[in-house]
């Protein structure tokens, strides 16, 4: 019961996220940082928390480096912004909770998910929303379900055991 509390909060602050993200295109870095604390109290809470912690930091470093450099390429190529910083900083706390391995998955699923919101806006805007038209897509929402989703079927994995 209580190693199943900080998923329950991670679902309520992931839906804050989501929402906010929507609405405003920003992440603000309260949540976010509650989503990190929320990883390290799970991390905490298992049999080995040593190990899961140094996997909470690899995951940490991995998911955020990878945003980030995928921004600043982006960036450095286009003079444009693709990735916000939130989207990077929510993305190294998810990899406090999923640990490094399940990099490929979170990328996978949270731009599976991203392109659904894309095409959920698009309907409800009658197809006025794409980017090609000067429009932005939140990926906040992809990120926030992507995290959800895999935090709910994999805890963090220890590699080693």
């Amino acid at each position: 019961m209580i190693a199943s509390l900080p998923l329950y909060a991670l679902f309520l602050t992931v839906v804050l996220i989501a929402a906010i993200d929507l609405k405003t295109y920003r992440i603000p870095d309260v949540p976010t940082l509650c989503v990190a604390g929320l990883g390290l109290v799970s991390a905490s809470l298992e049999r080995d928390a040593s190990s899961n912690f140094a996997l909470a930091a690899l995951g940490c470093l991995a998911f955020g480096g990878t945003l980030y450099a995928v921004r600043a390429t982006y960036l450095h190529l286009r003079q444009t912004e693709m990735l916000g910083l939130g989207d990077v900083k929510l993305a190294a706390a998810a990899g406090i909770w999923l640990g490094p391995l399940q990099l490929p998955s979170f990328l996978l699923l949270s731009s599976m998910a991203t392109l659904l919101v894309a095409m959920g806006m698009s309907y409800a805007t009658k197809g006025r929303l794409w980017p090609g038209q000067g429009k932005r897509i939140p990926f906040g929402p992809g990120l926030a379900f992507a995290l959800f989703l895999l935090a709910l079927s994999e805890p963090l994995v220890d590699p080693i055991g």
